[in-house]
Parts: structure tokens; C-alpha cells; sequence
């Protein structure tokens, strides 16, 4: 899980370093965020056992 919030915390540097230095954000940093944040949360659902 740690590998996937930091993938997602290093993209979206990327992507505020490239919009502000270079005036060219990575294309779909936020598709691939959205599926990073989906791969966090499902991930650990079955840890839970029911309890939510």
C-alpha cells in the first residue's frame, strides 16, 4: 500500500513541477491518480473482515 500513495504522491509532484516550470503537466496524472487511490482503498478491504 505504501508503494501505491507514494507513486501517487510522486506523480502528482511530478505533475505540479512540470506545469510550473515547464508549462507542460504530465498527461493523465489524474486518470492514473484516481486508479492509484481505487487500488488503495480496495486493497485493504478484505484486512477489515466485514467490520465497516
Amino acid at each position: 500500500m505504501a508503494r501505491f500513495l507514494m507513486a501517487m504522491v510522486g506523480r502528482t509532484f511530478a505533475t505540479a513541477i512540470g506545469r510550473r516550470q515547464f508549462a507542460a503537466p504530465i498527461q493523465g496524472a489524474l486518470d492514473l491518480t484516481k486508479h492509484l487511490m481505487a487500488l488503495v482503498v480496495f486493497r485493504d478491504l478484505p484486512q477489515l473482515g466485514g467490520r465497516i
